[in-house]
């Protein structure tokens, strides 16, 4: 199996390094073996963590619905397009309102370049 190894630089405080380092010579490796080490652990626990068993999913889906019978009905016009767009063009207009004097400009195609 090859293995590709990538090289990082991590600033650490004096006592973070002298505690790894204890650690490390404590278990009997360098400190750098050590430190990857710990970084693959971390790295790998992270991924395993999102994964949920079909318990731990039906149980985190019933901790959701737990008090879902008090949240109020919305009616119907709050789900059309009507509904969720009504302030569309009032919120646009105090928009401009609000940015009048402003230069904005946006770059739609093309390249910019400095002259550094």
């Amino acid at each position: 199996m090859s293995r590709c190894i990538r090289t990082i630089l991590v600033d650490l405080k004096l006592e973070v390094h002298a505690e790894l380092s204890r650690q490390a010579a404590a278990r009997g490796v360098d400190i750098g073996s050590y430190a990857a080490s710990l970084l693959e652990e971390a790295a790998h626990a992270r991924a395993v963590s999102k994964i949920l068993s079909p318990e731990q999913l039906d149980e985190t889906l019933r901790e959701i619905a737990q008090y879902s019978d008090k949240i109020p009905l919305l009616p119907d016009a709050a789900f059309s397009r009507e509904g969720r767009y009504r302030d569309h063009d009032r919120r646009r207009e105090d928009y401009s309102a609000n940015t009048a004097g402003v230069g904005v400009r946006f770059l739609l195609e093309g390249s910019v370049s400095s002259g550094l």
